[in-house]
């Protein structure tokens, strides 16, 4: 049986972010919150500073989802670099166990990512939202930046502020969208409608003091205990969000550490993705309140986006 196989390639010719934003939306939409939600796991083996992850997800009858991921922190390092994170995802019937596709994962990921950032973003800004704030400029802000103008057509400015200016006009070359590099952060946070964070600091980047009423955020990096890019403040005065709160209750730092130290506590979460979706959060309430979105991904997330890529791409595919 040979099964196709989805190259980042594939992706960049056939994805689109209006349709993978909206199928996210509708997948969200259609499971009832009152049956068992999808099944997720997640495994993780570690040797000395280089791991190994694996997400599962499984909606019994539908889909099945893996999702291996290595992280090898020196491969930019070494002699010839390569990145240091590398994924793969394989799709399967969620009936018959039969495999359905084999998908580039790092690629995926960056799409499904700024999908799910842009959903959450459309569903909790302020409607009059004009100025987006990027903080950081790796691999994933330039699908940010696309992901995000595609769901608020009506931001009319960008800005984007990286450790490394360099780094940052760099990337910003290679957009078709103007771009403002930024120096001072704590300028820009307070001109920001929207702020998404995509770094892996450990120690806050954006301040609570900074932020004007209004605002909304959008988190994520963070994806570990020890990771940290918004300070207390940012959470003590912020309306919080989540996409699961398996995910992100038990492994961001953004959460877990304000809810240890007794700042914010599980229950000042006031929903979930799905929530959002079904209404039955009504999200935003008042344009003056501050909004935050943790989203720290999850294998039901990269089984959505498998799905909507196999649609889209496999008849292209050799």
């Amino acid at each position: 049986m040979t099964i196709p196989f989805i190259s980042a390639d594939d992706m960049r010719g056939g994805l689109n972010f209006a349709g993978l934003i909206e199928a996210l939306r509708t997948e969200h939409l259609n499971e009832s919150p009152e049956m068992e939600r999808t099944l997720m796991t997640q495994e993780m083996s570690e040797a000395s500073d280089r791991s190994y992850v694996a997400w599962h997800a499984w909606t019994h009858d539908d889909l099945l989802s893996v999702k291996l991921i290595t992280v090898f922190p020196d491969n930019p390092q070494a002699q010839v670099p390569i990145p240091a994170i590398h994924a793969l995802i394989t799709l399967f019937d969620g009936h018959h166990g039969r495999p359905l596709a084999l998908l580039d994962g790092t690629e995926l990921t960056n799409w499904k990512t700024a999908a799910e950032t842009a959903l959450a973003t459309d569903l909790l800004a302020r409607k009059d939202a004009q100025s987006l704030l990027i903080v950081g400029a790796g691999a994933l802000a330039p699908y940010h930046i696309r992901a995000l103008l595609t769901a608020r057509p009506g931001i009319s400015r960008v800005m984007v502020w990286n450790r490394s200016r360099s780094k940052a006009m760099k990337m910003s070359e290679d957009m078709t969208t103007p771009i403002e590099i930024i120096d001072d952060l704590s300028l820009a946070v307070q001109e920001a409608d929207i702020i998404v964070t995509l770094t892996s600091a450990s120690e806050p980047l954006v301040r609570g003091a900074w932020l004007k009423p209004g605002t909304h955020l959008s988190l994520v990096g963070s994806f570990t205990p020890t990771m940290r890019e918004v300070d207390d403040e940012v959470m003590r005065r912020g309306k919080i969000f989540v996409d699961t709160h398996q995910f992100s209750v038990e492994h961001c730092g953004d959460l877990v550490q304000p809810i240890a130290a007794g700042v914010i506590s599980a229950a000042d979460i006031q929903a979930d993705l799905f929530a959002l979706c079904q209404n039955s959060h009504p999200g935003r309430s008042n344009e003056v309140e501050i909004t935050v979105f943790k989203n720290a991904g999850g294998a039901h997330l990269d089984m959505y986006a498998a799905k909507f890529c196999l649609a889209c791409c496999a008849d292209n595919v050799n």
